[in-house]
């Protein structure tokens, strides 16, 4: 059995994979100062796996407190993803490929050897990324915005009478608030969903006047997915592990 791995900005996520399945899926928060304890807690009674493979886009200092800990618990070694210029039918878009997010390597890789067809793959985070691929393969860039946390502590920081502790977890879309939490959050989600709706529209557009025109297939993932979800087009495929599916497919090809 092995380990696959996503050490996100803000949330850890893990899965066993055996036999081209993936099993036993854990999701977590996190902070800096509590990842080596977090890790104890929630791994501690897991088997040895044979192969751990790891997306980590975070500071360098929190990798290597994941590969310490792999390697003292289990006298391994994580193998740590990095994202390719030309992989596993995937084209990397980026002139310098290390710039792109191994997250968004990762689920390019699981969208191409998954789904046929043209993509668009949105993931949910803390921040919140858009990549588009042709049928092809071919990665033809992305857009990055924050996610909702990262608006909202932005908007609490530069601007007076808006209190954070307003801020509640649940979702609120309305076309107006009626306090300042509604009208924040409110804001904050139609932004959002405004941006996802028309970056599909466009892509869909432009993809429907080529030569050979594409069907897109819309693919979304990342921890806040559940909140913008219900607000966009039904034909949207929710894919939370696919970040992890993308490991699982680089684990298999790696000698």
């Amino acid at each position: 059995m092995d380990l696959l791995v996503d050490l996100g900005n803000s949330r850890l996520k893990w899965a066993n994979y055996q036999n081209g399945q993936l099993c036993s899926v854990g999701s977590v928060k996190y902070d800096e100062e509590n990842l080596a304890t977090l890790l104890s807690a929630e791994w501690s009674s897991l088997p040895a796996p044979g192969k751990i493979c790891v997306s980590s886009d975070v500071d360098s200092r929190l990798t290597a407190v994941l590969s310490l800990w792999v390697e003292k618990q289990w006298a391994t070694a994580a193998y740590i993803i990095t994202p390719k210029d030309h992989a596993y039918g995937v084209k990397n878009a980026y002139q310098d490929p290390l710039q792109l997010g191994s997250d968004r390597w990762a689920a390019l890789v699981a969208v191409r050897n998954n789904i046929k067809g043209a993509a668009i793959i949105i993931d949910c985070g803390t921040a919140i990324t858009i990549d588009v691929m042709d049928a092809e393969g071919e990665h033809l860039g992305g857009m990055i915005i924050p996610g909702i946390q990262m608006m909202q502590q932005s908007l609490f920081k530069g601007t007076h009478k808006i209190n954070e502790t307003d801020e509640k977890n649940e979702p609120v879309l309305a076309a107006l608030g009626k306090n300042t939490r509604e009208g924040v959050r409110s804001g904050i989600h139609t932004a959002i969903i405004a941006f996802i709706n028309e970056m599909i529209s466009r892509t869909t557009r432009q993809a429907m006047q080529q030569t050979k025109p594409e069907t897109m297939t819309n693919v979304i993932t990342g921890g806040d997915a559940d909140l913008i979800l219900p607000f966009l087009d039904n034909s949207i495929i929710h894919k939370p592990t696919l970040v992890l599916e993308g490991l699982a497919i680089i684990l298999d090809r790696t000698p």
